[in-house]
């Protein structure tokens, strides 16, 4: 690479160190060898190969200027490391794997993690679960992956795109889980509705009337199976002359732990 085309980070500039990292397009990062050295076995084992006497004074990377300036934050204790980027953390992670510091894959798995206010007994859920699936599943990173089924399983159908490629086998894990709870949810409503007593000729109009709000409510299920969908038909229900409305809500509010503690369960991979 010849030396007119380089630029020099504004982060990284000369003095801050006595090693150059030159990334693909262009920008020369200035870092101190002995860091590298301490942070990454990879370039420990780099440096302990070639010796002392030959020591090189510079390293073309393959890695973009954006993913060199992030990756090398993480080594320099003087520096501060940027907020979480979905838009650039997997080639981050990858150079991290690559050059072997771990501790970036753990501070990208504690910063997916958010909490959040609700009724439900885990207080957390993942920022853009299915991209992180895709991520632990890149990365192997098992814990997160089971956080992002967990989400992604009563998540509406609308999320479950992302545009980091995966293993196809864990994207049909997570379809099974989905249909799995789908069923349930099905089962749980179908069981409920054929228990409805019809002996009578104002049960038999509120019945039809219970029938299409049920049959409304399973196919809203089949696009997002979770209690949050339930709640919100409850929500919208009117009552009827023989108050089958009302006993549903009833019913269905009997559920709403049941449903949580399975909300909130990390299924197995």
């Amino acid at each position: 690479m010849a030396t007119s085309t380089l630029t020099v980070s504004t982060s990284f500039p000369e003095g801050h160190g006595d090693f150059k990292l030159i990334s693909s397009d262009g920008v020369t990062f200035h870092f101190p060898r002995y860091l590298l050295c301490l942070m990454s076995p990879s370039f420990e084992g780099m440096f302990d190969v070639i010796g002392n006497d030959a020591q090189p004074q510079e390293l073309n990377m393959v890695e973009n200027s954006t993913t060199v300036d992030q990756f090398l934050r993480f080594l320099d204790p003087r520096m501060k490391v940027l907020p979480l980027d979905f838009e650039t953390v997997a080639p981050l992670l990858e150079t991290a794997r690559k050059y072997e510091v771990p501790k970036i894959l753990e501070w990208w798995e504690e910063q997916v993690v958010v909490k959040v206010d609700g009724i439900a007994p885990d207080k957390t859920s993942l920022r853009k679960p299915m991209a992180c699936l895709a991520l632990a599943s890149r990365f192997d990173l098992p814990n997160t992956a089971r956080l992002a089924f967990r989400d992604l399983v009563k998540a509406p159908s609308k999320d479950l795109i992302t545009d980091i490629r995966f293993e196809s086998q864990l994207f049909c894990r997570l379809i099974q889980l989905r249909e799995e709870r789908v069923a349930w949810f099905v089962n749980k409503i179908t069981t409920y509705h054929n228990a409805v007593s019809t002996d009578c000729r104002s049960c038999y109009v509120s019945h039809d009337q219970l029938s299409r709000a049920l049959r409304t409510i399973v196919t809203d299920i089949g696009k997002e199976p979770s209690w949050a969908t339930l709640n919100r038909h409850m929500a919208a229900w009117k009552a009827c002359p023989v108050n089958h409305f009302y006993a549903s809500q009833t019913v269905f509010n009997s559920w709403q732990k049941e449903i949580l503690e399975l909300e909130s369960s990390l299924p197995t991979l």
